[in-house]
């Protein structure tokens, strides 16, 4: 029986169906919700308390200083979360590959991600597999699944085997019927694990967290004591209040989140200029971090590939 593949018809009625091949999609942060996250940790949650409280005890010059600092540094992270996610989307664009297939009895080229279940693709060595598949046809087929299971070598596949997405053809040549593509796919699942898992806060934040709550446990005592102290000696009320807020205000450290801001962005430059790509300033903590790295054997956390670096001439 003679294998036509789908019709362009049947093709998009599927994709119009199961959506594109693609992992994700990604989660669209809007920018009140970025703002939100910044304004999350405890130290800028005492800034804004700050803030609000030198309005109210008439201190605006104060009140004013306050909130620039809480800005700027609102501002700083912001653009580096937008120029990482811009630079990644960049990157998307450009690693899209494109996948053969067969559509109507005939040869097709068309971008991995519009590759459908019922596809049948094309393979040959060098090619990137666009989804989960099984072999119809194996010509001395060879791929290379080192992302999924960490082993360098290729495996040779024959007939009926399957191969799944994002592996890599080796050696031959062969023909596949696509049994799952994007989120249903094997790599598809593994992203989906990821992208449900809780991190933890890094040791900057928990640092940062935990002097936070003790300057606001300090500051309390002191304010406590003070207020107490001058209800003892008949000081009017509206002198202890301006008092005690004065001592609250002046106790918080409102330098401390730019200056944590600037130094995690001087990181991020220095490893823009290696290449890095860094989408989240506390990933350059966590990485600055890290003491060990263990890992099994080589080739898995390479990309498992022989290139060229430079040719001594003979003569």
């Amino acid at each position: 029986m003679k294998i036509t593949g789908l019709s362009d018809t049947d093709a998009l009625q599927r994709l119009s169906k199961y959506g594109l091949n693609t992992i994700g999609p990604d989660k669209k942060i809007s920018l009140a919700q970025r703002i939100l996250l910044q304004l999350k940790s405890p130290v800028t949650l005492v800034l804004l308390t700050a803030t609000i409280v030198s309005g109210v005890v008439g201190d605006l010059l104060d009140s004013i200083a306050i909130l620039m600092i809480i800005v700027l540094n609102l501002g700083i992270a912001l653009t580096q979360e937008l120029k990482a996610d811009a630079t990644v989307a960049a990157l998307k664009t450009l690693a899209t590959p494109l996948a053969r297939v067969l559509r109507s009895g005939k040869k097709k080229e068309i971008p991995a991600a519009h590759v459908v279940q019922g596809d049948y693709l094309i393979l040959d060595a060098g090619d990137y597999i666009a989804a989960d598949a099984q072999l119809i046809e194996a010509f001395q087929l060879s791929v290379d699944e080192s992302i999924l299971t960490g082993e360098s070598l290729p495996l040779e596949k024959q007939s009926d085997a399957m191969i799944f997405g994002a592996t890599l053809v080796t050696t031959g040549s062969g023909m596949a019927k696509v049994t799952a593509t994007g989120m249903t796919s094997e790599v598809g699942k593994i992203a989906q694990l990821l992208t449900e898992s809780n991190p933890d806060k890094t040791p900057l934040q928990l640092r940062m967290d935990e002097s936070s709550r003790l300057l606001l446990f300090i500051s309390g005592g002191i304010v406590i004591a003070v207020s107490i102290l001058f209800l003892i000696q008949g000081q009017p009320w509206q002198h202890i209040g301006l008092l005690t807020i004065s001592l609250a205000v002046a106790a918080i450290p409102e330098g401390l989140p730019t200056i944590t801001t600037l130094a995690l962005t001087l990181a991020v430059g220095r490893l823009s200029k290696r290449n890095a790509i860094v989408r989240n300033l506390m990933a350059v903590e966590t990485l600055g971090s890290t003491e060990i790295i263990c890992t099994d054997k080589t080739g898995t956390l390479t990309t498992g590939k022989m290139e060229i670096r430079e040719i001594i001439g003979t003569n």
